[in-house]
């Protein structure tokens, strides 16, 4: 058996997924080099694993560069559209201090929550800078193009192919296999290049 998207570390089950600490680690690293020092994870509500390695590159790349991972910065929504857009309005309404870019677990995390920021006047990419992740056709064709991390999901299911294929042809390797895939970033209209870091 291969269990496909996840990674089970601490089971001993042959797995393929995306390397999701990467993904959020790039993401980060891209809002740094576009000038950013105070940056946001809109997370889940809901704990699993994905979204918990994502939330750890993204804190690893800020540790990396110097910066304080603060909770205060770690937003949490709802993970469908509706969910995120409702959870986001009701937190605008707390007035929170915005971070100048966030970094969404997902593009419909990302998409819900566009909408509940510019129908309070937020602008994007002009005021906040928001990246997300997965790559889907919405980020392409939402109202401002999505910048994300691409995820090769045609990769993840022809490498589960080759890996159960190689599993049969050597009966029993041992051990469980992990393999993670890469992940791209896609630039798109998103992310605001800022003229000094604030």
């Amino acid at each position: 058996m291969i269990v496909l998207d996840n990674l089970f570390n601490h089971e001993e089950v042959h797995s393929v997924a995306i390397n999701n600490y990467d993904a959020g680690y790039k993401a980060v690293r891209e809002l740094i080099a576009c000038g950013h020092r105070r940056i946001g994870h809109i997370t889940s509500r809901f704990e699993f694993n994905n979204m918990y390695y994502r939330r750890k590159g993204y804190e690893a790349a800020l540790n990396a560069n110097g910066l304080q991972v603060s909770e205060a910065n770690i937003w949490r929504v709802t993970p469908t559209l509706e969910g995120a857009y409702k959870d986001m309005i009701a937190l605008l309404e707390q007035n929170p201090e915005m971070p100048t870019a966030f970094f969404a677990g997902n593009d419909i995390m990302a998409v819900g929550c566009i909408r509940a920021l510019q129908e309070r006047g937020v602008s994007i990419p002009e005021d906040v800078s928001v990246i997300g992740m997965d790559d889907l056709q919405l980020a392409q064709f939402c109202t401002i193009p999505l910048t994300t991390i691409k995820v090769f999901r045609q990769s993840l299911g022809i490498t589960a192919v080759r890996v159960l294929l190689s599993l049969l042809e050597r009966i029993d390797v041992g051990c469980a296999l992990k393999t993670e895939l890469g992940v791209e970033l896609m630039r798109r209209e998103s992310v605001k290049t800022l003229e000094t870091g604030t």
